[in-house]
């Protein structure tokens, strides 16, 4: 999961999480295709302290990541929970697709680069629209 917690953070929270998913969750599946398997795909694996302390690191970075974008409105004002179980929902499907096989590389880096660019699309489109609802509601234009 250290490569994970290496994406550095920029001035765009928007890119900083999509960075997260692109740049270091998906490395760390094709260097580790294996423990990927059992820590996420069959579950309750004691894999020890060691991996479950990094595993809580990289939830952490990207529940900051989300709460930076969220702050920014690039993402609706809900549970940032909620919003990291999407993303990782996301992420951790696009994962078990690719080491199945079931693509080649190309048509992987393609369809990461554009679900996830979706995933964030339409939450600044439902952050954008949150804010303009709420908006009237108090009276603005």
């Amino acid at each position: 999961m250290e490569r994970v917690d290496s994406v550095s953070t920029t001035a765009d929270p928007a890119a900083d999480l999509a960075g997260a998913a692109l740049d270091g969750f998906r490395p760390f599946v094709l260097d580790h295709p294996d423990l990927f398997r059992i820590a996420f795909v069959w579950g309750g694996v004691d894999l020890g302290p060691d991996v479950g302390q990094a595993a809580a690191r990289a939830l952490g970075r990207l529940t900051a990541r989300i709460e930076r974008a969220r702050a920014a409105g690039l993402v609706p004002d809900r549970p940032v929970e909620e919003l990291a179980c999407e993303f990782h929902a996301l992420c951790q499907g696009l994962a078990a697709l690719e080491l199945c096989a079931t693509m080649s590389r190309a048509d992987a880096d393609r369809l990461c680069a554009r679900s996830v660019g979706d995933l964030m699309a339409g939450l600044r489109a439902r952050a954008s629209a949150t804010s303009t609802v709420m908006s009237d509601a108090a009276g603005g234009t």
